[in-house]
C-alpha cells in the first residue's frame, strides 16, 4: 500500500467509540474476559503482563497496541505468576458509563485502557472485522499513550462535546496504530489486505480526492484499465459496496466535513460536492447520517431548512 492511498484510505476512517474502561489487574492476578460482540482496544497504560487466548499469548508493556476480535475470549494477566482469578463481574461504575475491571488490590500492577469501538473505512463494513486472531502493536511514540489519557480526563469530567471529543482522540490513536502496522509490514499486514488492490486505488484516489466530478461505473473502469463488469465485480467485492454507492459516501463525508468546519450555505456544500440540488444531498445526507445538514452543523433552527426542501 502507498503512503498515498494509506493517507486517503484514512482520510475516510471513521470512528465511534461505543464504551470505555479502566482495567487493573494487580500482581498475581488474573482477570477473565468472556467473549465481546464488538471489537475491543486495549492499550497498556503502566505496568507489564500477558494476554492469554486460544489464539497464543501477546506480552503487555506501556505502549503496547492490542485490537482483539469479536467473539474472542481472553485472559488479562498482572505481573508474575498468576494465583488468583477475577471475572469482569469485579467491577465498578465510572463516570460517564465508563467502568472500572479490577483483579487485586490496585497499585502497582498492570493497568490498561480498554475501548470497544466502531470503525470504518468508507464502505460500511468495520475496518477489523476480518480479524480471526488479536493484532498487536507497539506505540511508536508518547502520542497515543497522551491521548489516551486525554481521553480518560475527559471521560471523568464530561461536559458539553465529550462525545464528539473523545471520537476523535479515538480516532487519532487508531490512525496512529494503522500508520505504524501498514508501513511495518506492507503488503502482509492483515489490516492493509482487504484494502488493497493495485488497479482499483487508481479509482479510489480519484473518488477520494476529487468526489465533486461527475463520476460514473466506466469513467472510473476505464480509469483502472478494467472492463465496467470485471471493475464492478471487483470494486464492490473489496470495498463492499458498488462503486457509485462509494462515491456517494465520499461525497457526503466531504460535505460532512464542510459543514463542520466552515459556515457555506447548505446549497453551496451540495454543489461543491458534487450534487444537482440541495435536496438531493440533504436527502442523501439525512439517509446515512440520520440528520438534516443543518442539525448536523448545529444550526438552532433546522426546521427552516425543512420548510425550504418542501419549496424545491
Amino acid at each position: 500500500m502507498t503512503d498515498a492511498s494509506l493517507e486517503h484510505m484514512l482520510d475516510l476512517l471513521e470512528v465511534r467509540l461505543d464504551a470505555f474502561a479502566v482495567c487493573e489487574i494487580a500482581e498475581g492476578w488474573r482477570l477473565a474476559c468472556p467473549p465481546m460482540d464488538g471489537i475491543l482496544i486495549h492499550f497498556v497504560l503502566a505496568g507489564e503482563g500477558m494476554l492469554r487466548s486460544e489464539r497464543g499469548d501477546i506480552p503487555l508493556r506501556p505502549g503496547t497496541m492490542v485490537v482483539v476480535p469479536h467473539g474472542l475470549s481472553k485472559m488479562l494477566d498482572g505481573p508474575g505468576l498468576p494465583v488468583h482469578t477475577a471475572d469482569m463481574s469485579a467491577s465498578c461504575p465510572l463516570p460517564q458509563g465508563m467502568v472500572k475491571f479490577r483483579a487485586g488490590q490496585s497499585g502497582g500492577g498492570l493497568v490498561l485502557g480498554c475501548a470497544a469501538v466502531t470503525a470504518s473505512v468508507g464502505d460500511g463494513h468495520g475496518l477489523f472485522d476480518h480479524l480471526t486472531e488479536p493484532l498487536a502493536e507497539a506505540a511508536p511514540d508518547e502520542a497515543p499513550a497522551l491521548l489516551f489519557q486525554a481521553m480518560l480526563r475527559e471521560l471523568s469530567r464530561p461536559g458539553i462535546g465529550t462525545r464528539a471529543l473523545v471520537g476523535s482522540l479515538m480516532k487519532q490513536i487508531l490512525v496512529l496504530l494503522l500508520r505504524s502496522h501498514v508501513r511495518r509490514q506492507g503488503a502482509s499486514s492483515p489490516l492493509a489486505m482487504p484494502l488493497m488492490h493495485p488497479q482499483l486505488g487508481r479509482a479510489l484516489v480519484a473518488i477520494v480526492g476529487r468526489p465533486h466530478d461527475e463520476h460514473s461505473v466506466e469513467s472510473l473502469a476505464r480509469l483502472c484499465g478494467m472492463s465496467r463488469s470485471r471493475f464492478s465485480h471487483h470494486f464492490t467485492a473489496t470495498y463492499g459496496r458498488s462503486p457509485m454507492a462509494f462515491v456517494q459516501v465520499a461525497r457526503l463525508r466531504a460535505g460532512a466535513r464542510l459543514l463542520k468546519s466552515t459556515r457555506m450555505p447548505v446549497k453551496a456544500i451540495s454543489a461543491t460536492v458534487g450534487y444537482a440540488s440541495r435536496s438531493h444531498f440533504s436527502r442523501a445526507f439525512r439517509a446515512e447520517y440520520g440528520l438534516d445538514p443543518s442539525a448536523y452543523r448545529g444550526d438552532p433552527a433546522p426546521e427552516q431548512e425543512i420548510e425550504v426542501l418542501a419549496a424545491e
